[in-house]
C-alpha cells in the first residue's frame, strides 16, 4: 500500500500525470501460493493509514471481527455493571450469545467471500472451483483480523469501522459499494444468529 500512499499524499500537494506507455511487471508473490504473510503484513500496513491517511477514510457497518469485539465488550460491560446478585442470570443470558457468535461470523463471512469468489475461480469443475474460494476467502478473513487486531494492539479505537478509500474520492460508488456490502453481512449476522438463538 505504500504505493498507493504515495500516490495520495503526491496528490494533495499537487497533482499526478499518467503514463500511458509505462509497463509495470508484478510478479506473483510465493510464486502464486498461498502468502498468508504477506497478506498479514499488508494488513498492518493498512491499519497505519487508518489513523496517519484519516482524511482518506469513510465509515463503514463493522466487519466480522468488528463485531466480536464489540460483542464481547459489551457482554464484559453487562457483568461489570450487574449486581452481585445478578451475575448468575446476566452468565445465562449473555454467555450463550457471546460463544455463538464467533462460528456464527466466521461461517457467515465465509459462505458470503466464497459465494462471492466463486465465479472468478479458474477450477472447471464445482469441488475445484469451491476449494479455490475458499482459499481466497480465507485470505481476506486472516486480513481484516490482522488489520482489526493490529487497530487493538495499538490502541486506536477511532479506527474501529473505517475503511480506506484506495480510490481518493476518484470512484465514490466504490464507497457507496463497500458500505453497503457491509450492511447486508451485518443484517445477515444478526439474523442467524437470532434464527440460531430459537428467537
Amino acid at each position: 500500500g505504500e504505493d498507493v500512499a504515495f500516490c495520495m499524499l503526491s496528490r494533495s500537494n499537487g497533482s499526478i500525470c499518467s503514463v500511458p506507455e509505462a509497463v509495470v511487471d508484478h510478479p506473483w508473490w510465493n510464486d502464486g501460493a498461498s502468502c498468508y504473510g504477506q497478506i498479514m503484513g499488508w494488513a498492518q500496513g493498512d491499519s497505519l493509514c487508518l489513523r496517519t491517511l484519516r482524511f482518506k477514510t469513510f465509515l463503514s457497518p463493522p466487519n466480522w471481527v468488528e463485531v466480536i469485539v464489540f460483542v464481547t465488550i459489551a457482554v464484559a460491560v453487562v457483568h461489570v455493571l450487574t449486581t452481585v446478585s445478578a451475575v448468575h442470570q446476566t452468565c445465562v443470558t449473555t454467555g450463550p450469545v457471546s460463544i455463538l457468535l464467533v462460528p456464527v461470523c466466521i461461517g457467515v463471512e465465509l459462505f458470503v467471500k466464497i459465494c462471492t469468489l466463486w465465479t472468478h475461480a479458474v477450477s472447471s469443475d464445482f469441488i475445484g472451483r469451491t476449494q479455490e474460494a475458499a482459499v481466497a476467502a480465507s485470505i481476506h478473513l486472516c486480513q481484516e483480523a490482522t488489520r482489526t487486531l493490529c487497530i487493538l494492539a495499538r490502541g486506536h479505537i477511532d479506527c474501529l469501522m473505517r475503511r480506506m478509500d484506495w480510490y481518493d474520492g476518484q470512484r465514490p460508488q466504490y464507497v457507496y459499494k463497500q458500505q453497503l456490502e457491509a450492511t447486508y453481512r451485518l443484517a445477515l449476522f444478526v439474523l442467524v444468529s437470532w434464527l440460531l438463538m430459537g428467537r
